[in-house]
């Protein structure tokens, strides 16, 4: 908190001791005839554009650090996560098949097929279920796009190119 207002009181100072060099500094640019020229840009306003640049490239950095971080100590922790997984399925494989043979045959043949066939309508609309979350998923994605693009064209009429 206290660095935080330094900050904020150090950015101040400056701005107002360039702006008072700026005053200063003003009265030497004149032409032959004595007319001082208008300045171009206030500099003190770019002083407070770049700093603020400065500012926003170095929270980028810290932000690419902190998940380059996270990815170094999350990606093996899921490398085990899968491996662990993989040997479960693995190991859990031979024994649900084990054991839906041996419920199997203790069930009439009548019920078997009953079994079989919603197997089979639960599976085709799994398969459905995949295929409209893709397109739904394939449909936003279009969205976000035009979304994008729209927004694009509204900052390049102002004037700003910040993304």
């Amino acid at each position: 908190m206290k660095a935080t207002s330094t900050r904020g009181w150090l950015v101040a100072f400056l701005v107002a001791t360039s702006m008072i060099g700026l005053r200063v500094a003003h009265p030497a640019a004149q032409t032959d005839r004595g007319a001082q020229q208008p300045p171009d840009k206030n500099l003190s306003v770019i002083a407070v554009d770049d700093d603020r640049k400065v500012q926003i490239k170095a929270i980028d950095e810290k932000i690419k650090t902190l998940r380059d971080q996270f990815r170094a100590q999350a990606d093996p922790l899921q490398a085990q996560l899968k491996a662990l997984r993989d040997k479960l399925d693995a190991d859990l494989k031979p024994l649900e098949d084990q054991r839906k043979a041996l419920v199997e045959q203790g069930e009439s043949p009548a019920q078997i097929a009953l079994n079989q066939e919603e197997a089979s309508q639960l599976s085709s609309l799994a398969d459905r279920e995949k295929e409209e979350i893709e397109r739904v998923k394939q449909r936003y994605e279009v969205q976000r796009k035009q979304i994008k693009v729209e927004f694009q064209k509204r900052r390049k009429q102002l004037g700003t190119h910040s993304r």
